[in-house]
């Protein structure tokens, strides 16, 4: 019989089982597991994949939306700095108590609920005529995403347990890039065809109610309650789903919220998830600007049919970097799983690296946009190995709660990063000036470079206390062979 398993994606047996199998046994085994995994991916990863697709869409359309919206809403770069940041506010006030929800009333029942709600939200953001409608509609919106991420992340380690955390919630994060590679053009044809207020109408009610549905009726509350699964294989997955992570991990959300590594990774996720989201909404304002096309100083004086095809020109080009970081993040997560190494390691140098190449990329010339999408491409990797870190001591409640409190420390990263841009470029003044968008985002760099040491300091202060156990387990043990030998 097989003793155990190894989660880390290939399938390794221990020692113990190779003398009761041959080597086609053992093969036979691992294929049976890898179609059951075949099975979740497809019907769990997938639709949860969908959800956090969709949530980046809604929360997005914005930047795609905004030249349109200008004379329409009147939209300063602060006040669309203001709106853009106004989403994060309920998005990290709700994100514990929702994901809290989710754990009690089923993963099902909740991201229907919210999904729902958000696609409402999203669509009416189509009525508004002034940047406070603008502000509120946002408000809003946050309130009902704020469970989206924590909850896939949640229900990720509900199927696939700890170690292959780090392989497939990755999966799920590349639609936070994905989004922009695919609602850059999605945006284009919308804007081209139905103007600005089909973004948020398509992209909110048209794609958000329909998934609702499919998620209330096709996503399992859990392995149990898969009937496409053999009783074998709900036993495998909930083995698997229990190995993994360390010993003084937390199961409770009191423990998750006790636990120091659970607000130290918080601050982590915050400093890379302001030029994260300084990238999400400026960027096309960036790329807009490194083109040469004018902005508000002749927004009036241009025809709507100008202004459209400035817009969709634009929105192709931002879908660019965010293609590169799309195809990083699930790269990080791949290779830290395959090549081994401490995720704090390969997040803290990835984060710097892309940070320092963010505050590059205004004075890259003709090269901007290559720089630009080689500075997501190393943010967006940084997020695997980052988010990875939460599983190894979360588990049950203790991760729903904890992981979401990680996430909501790191979301207010939407609220400092959006709207820091806008300030700064109002004070230098003028959509073209080169000198605002080199001063924005060599601070956006700078926030996501101290993420480095943070990682490090944390690597070090969690390997020190691992040794330290290793130490008194082996010290122990030595003292009760020494006894037993008396």
């Amino acid at each position: 019989m097989v003793s155990s398993l190894a989660v880390s994606g290939d399938f390794e047996f221990d020692s113990e089982s190779s003398p009761e199998q041959s080597s086609e046994e053992q093969s036979g085994v691992a294929s049976a597991h890898d179609v059951t995994l075949r099975k979740v991916d497809v019907r769990v990863l997938l639709l949860l994949w969908l959800i956090a697709l969709v949530a980046y869409l809604d929360r997005s359309a914005l930047a795609y939306a905004a030249p349109l919206m200008r004379s329409t809403v009147n939209l300063s770069d602060a006040s669309y700095g203001a709106a853009a940041s106004a989403f994060f506010a309920t998005y990290v006030l709700f994100e514990v108590p929702s994901n809290i929800c989710l754990s009690r009333l089923g993963s099902p029942r909740w991201l229907a609920f919210i999904l729902a709600g958000w696609g409402v939200a999203a669509a009416s953001t189509a009525f508004v005529t002034t940047s406070t409608q603008l502000v509120i509609t946002r408000l809003v919106l946050g309130a009902f995403e704020a469970g989206a991420f924590p909850g896939c992340a949640y229900t990720v380690q509900q199927w696939y347990g700890c170690k292959r955390f780090i392989n497939r919630y990755p999966v799920v994060t590349t639609a936070t890039a994905l989004a922009g590679a695919v609602g850059g053009p999605l945006a284009a044809l919308l804007l081209a065809t139905v103007g600005w207020k089909g973004v948020f109408i398509v992209e909110g009610a048209l794609l958000a109610l329909p998934l609702a549905a499919v998620v209330l009726r096709r996503l399992p509350r859990s392995p149990e309650q898969a009937t496409w699964l053999s009783p074998q294989e709900v036993n495998w997955i909930q083995a698997e789903a229990k190995l993994g992570g360390d010993d003084d991990g937390g199961c409770t959300a009191q423990q998750a919220f006790r636990d120091w590594r659970t607000w130290w990774l918080g601050v982590c996720w915050l400093l890379l998830e302001i030029p994260t989201y300084g990238c999400v909404f400026w960027i096309p304002q960036f790329v807009s600007s490194a083109a040469g096309f004018a902005h508000d100083d002749d927004h009036d004086t241009l025809s709507s049919a100008d202004l459209a095809r400035r817009a969709v020109t634009v929105s192709l080009l931002s879908a660019i970097p965010f293609s590169l970081a799309a195809a990083a993040n699930v790269g990080a997560g791949h290779l830290v799983r395959t090549r081994g190494g401490r995720r704090e390691v390969v997040a803290a140098v990835t984060a710097f690296a892309g940070s320092l190449t963010l505050a590059a990329a205004p004075h890259a010339g003709k090269g901007t946009l290559v720089v630009l999408s080689l500075a997501a491409a190393l943010i967006w990797a940084a997020q695997a190995p980052l988010l990875g870190i939460a599983p190894t001591f979360l588990r049950g409640e203790a991760m729903a709660a904890g992981f979401a409190a990680v996430n909501a420390v790191g979301q207010m990263g939407g609220l400092v990063g959006p709207y820091l841009v806008g300030i700064v470029k109002s004070k230098y003044g003028g959509d073209a000036d080169e000198r605002a968008f080199a001063a924005a985002f060599a601070l956006l760099g700078a926030f996501g470079a101290l993420c480095a040491p943070m990682l490090l300091l944390y690597a070090w202060l969690t390997s020190s206390k691992r040794q330290a156990a290793s130490y008194l387990r082996v010290e122990d043990s030595e003292q009760q062979d020494a006894f037993a030998d008396l």
